[in-house]
């Protein structure tokens, strides 16, 4: 509420459009916290090959050497997958995913952001849920993992969610951008 007042009282009168750009923004940008409904997808290794683990990031579980099913290939296409599906704001075990988001492999690890993640990935979508939950359902990477699940043992669920709430994402100051002069 602060931050409104300070911002409408610097950009004067006739600022509300230039400031529904920049909430717009910001909120595409992943800098604010979102809530709504939406879909929450669950991908874990199978059973027996991750060990417990004090390691740093999100998520209970690392997995063991060279124990590994599930890699950042396949969380970046149900990523891709929800975003294409409708999705307007996704997180990865907590890690809010903004426009120079990473998903990698590293060693033994899956990056996001250079934050290292453990099984279970959630995947968190908010979006419209029954659109979402549609359109995820009948989805080529939705059957595959279906498949995998049954064939390789990997946990494998998605479920509508009434409320999820993503924390905003670090968004790295431009380095090279200026505003431009009006």
């Amino acid at each position: 509420t602060e931050v409104s007042r300070l911002q409408q009282a610097a950009l004067g009168p006739g600022a509300s459009a230039l400031l529904r750009d920049l909430n717009r923004n910001r909120l595409l940008s992943g800098a604010e916290a979102v809530y709504g409904p939406g879909l929450e997808v669950r991908l874990s290794e199978p059973a027996g090959e991750s060990a417990p683990s004090n390691a740093p990031g999100h998520g209970e579980r690392t997995p063991a050497a060279g124990g590994h099913i599930l890699i950042d290939r396949d969380i970046r296409s149900v990523v891709n997958e929800l975003w294409a599906d409708g999705a307007e704001a996704i997180a990865v075990n907590g890690i809010r995913l903004t426009p120079t988001s990473a998903i990698r492999f590293a060693g033994d690890a899956i990056l996001v952001d250079y934050e290292q993640i453990a099984s279970p990935y959630v995947i968190d979508a908010i979006g419209a849920p029954d659109r979402l939950d549609t359109a995820f359902a009948s989805s080529a990477v939705a059957s595959r993992y279906q498949t995998l699940a049954g064939a390789k043992g990997i946990g494998f669920s998605f479920d509508e969610k009434p409320r999820l709430q993503l924390a905003a994402g670090v968004v790295p100051p431009p380095q090279y951008a200026t505003a431009a002069a009006r």
